[in-house]
């Protein structure tokens, strides 16, 4: 079975915000994930476990921890910070990753 290759794209929708699985590793994929959200006046929180193993064969590829904040400011700006910690267990490095972002709406 082919797996689903994006080399261009980001798949933070999809299998952590590390990036690590942009290209469908040959055994295949498992994704367990909980996530816990909440809102606090004007700030929306998010928190993300990811627990990966291959579809195939059982080998554990590891763990990763997602964490996103995102602020309205004056209906038009929004401020988003983002965190990833992918901690390898047989695929991949460890790897962290930090991005603050700042969006104009009109």
């Amino acid at each position: 079975m082919q797996g689903f290759i994006t080399p261009l794209a980001t798949l933070h929708k999809f299998q952590g915000f590390a990036d690590k699985f942009l290209a469908t590793p040959a055994g295949g994929i498992d994704d367990q994930w909980l996530k816990l959200a909440a809102k606090l006046s004007d700030i929306e929180l998010s928190l993300i476990y990811h627990s990966f193993s291959a579809a195939n064969g059982g080998l554990d590829y590891g763990r990763e921890w997602d964490a996103q904040a995102s602020v309205w400011y004056k209906r038009h700006y929004q401020f988003l910070l983002k965190l990833a910690r992918y901690q390898a267990d047989g695929f991949a490095t460890d790897t962290s990753k930090l991005w603050l972002q700042m969006s104009v709406v009109y």
